[in-house]
C-alpha cells in the first residue's frame, strides 16, 4: 500500500450537498458533523474519478475502482478514496479582494495526512488569538495594521514562518507562478474558532428558481437556496493505492492515480450551471 494525497483546487462554487434540509438553506452543503467544517464525500470523490475513468479508459474501470455495485462482492477496488478536508477557505477581504483563510486545526490535519503520504510539511503555526491573524511579510491583505474580512477585523502579525508555510503550499497545490505567488500574498491563518464562524458564514448561498415557458414567472414550489463553497477553495483527500490479486500492480494502478494530476474534473452537483469544475494535482506516495 502506498498513500498520497489528492489535491483540490475549486474553479467554480462546488455543491456537494446532503439533500434537504430543515435550516435555512434548503440544499446545504456537506459538513464533518463533530467540527462543522465543509467536506466533499470521498463516495462523491471516487465516484467522479471513476466517471471520469469510464469515459476515458472504459477497460480499466474495474481493474482500478473495483466492479459496479451489481458484483461489488468479487473484490475490492485498488483505490481508497477518503473525505475531501477544507485546507484555506477564500474569504471577502476589503485589502486584496480576498484571502485565502486557514487555521491551526486545519493545518495539523492537513499535515498529518501530508506526513503520511511521505511529505514534510512545515510545523503548524502556534496560531494568532481571535482578534488577530497572521500572515507572511509579502501580504497584499493589510491596510496600516489591519485585516478586514467579511465584517470582521484583524491585528495582523506578519510571520517569517507563516511565510514559508504559505510557500511549500502554493508549491504543492498550484502549478503555475502567477498563482503561486497571489497564494503567498493573500494567505493567512486565524484562530481556529474564528475559521469556524467563516466555514458557516462565508460559502456561496444562492436563491435558484424554476420558471414557467408560458408566462415566464416563477413556477409554483419552484424556489429554492442553494450552498456551495466559493471559487478557490483548496481541499485535500487522503487516498490509499491498494492492489489486490484483481486489479492492476501497485505501479499501475499508481500511474492511473497520478493521471488525475493537471486536470480538470466536474465534483458535487449542478454541473450544466458550470459548477463544480475542478483542478487536481497528486502529491506523495508514502507507506
Amino acid at each position: 500500500m502506498s498513500a498520497h494525497l489528492l489535491l483540490i483546487h475549486a474553479l467554480s462554487p462546488v455543491h456537494a450537498g446532503t439533500g434537504h434540509s430543515p435550516g435555512a438553506i434548503d440544499l446545504p452543503i456537506a459538513r464533518d458533523k463533530s467540527t462543522g467544517f465543509p467536506i466533499l464525500p470521498g463516495s462523491g470523490l471516487k465516484g467522479a474519478m471513476r466517471s471520469h475513468l469510464t469515459r476515458t479508459s472504459p477497460n480499466d474501470v474495474k481493474a482500478v475502482f473495483g466492479p459496479d455495485t451489481t458484483g461489488a462482492s468479487e473484490h475490492a477496488g485498488g483505490l481508497w478514496v477518503g473525505d475531501a478536508n477544507l485546507v484555506a477557505l477564500p474569504v471577502r477581504s476589503v485589502v486584496g479582494t480576498f484571502a485565502w483563510a486557514t487555521s491551526p486545526f486545519l493545518l495539523g490535519r492537513f499535515f498529518r495526512d501530508a506526513t503520511e503520504a511521505g511529505l514534510k510539511p512545515p510545523k503548524v503555526p502556534s496560531g494568532p488569538p481571535v482578534v488577530g491573524c497572521q500572515t507572511s511579510k509579502s501580504t497584499k491583505l493589510k491596510e496600516g495594521s489591519k485585516a478586514y474580512f467579511e465584517d470582521l477585523d484583524f491585528a495582523v502579525d506578519e510571520n517569517e514562518q507563516v511565510g514559508e508555510l504559505a510557500k511549500w503550499m502554493a508549491e504543492i497545490f498550484f502549478d503555475e507562478v502567477f498563482w503561486r505567488d497571489r497564494f503567498v500574498e493573500r494567505f493567512c491563518v486565524v484562530h481556529d474558532d474564528v475559521m469556524g464562524y467563516l466555514a458557516q458564514h462565508g460559502t456561496d448561498i444562492v436563491n435558484r428558481i424554476r420558471l414557467e415557458n408560458d408566462t415566464k414567472t416563477v413556477a409554483k414550489g419552484a424556489l429554492w437556496s442553494e450552498e456551495s463553497l466559493p471559487t478557490e477553495t483548496l481541499l485535500a483527500a487522503h487516498v490509499v493505492v491498494a492492489p489486490n490479486e484483481k486489479t492492476k500492480p501497485k505501479a499501475e494502478l499508481e500511474k492511473s492515480l497520478r493521471a488525475y494530476g493537471g486536470r480538470p474534473l466536474q465534483l458535487g452537483g449542478d454541473a450544466t450551471v458550470g459548477r463544480g469544475r475542478c483542478m487536481l494535482r497528486v502529491a506523495g506516495g508514502g507507506k
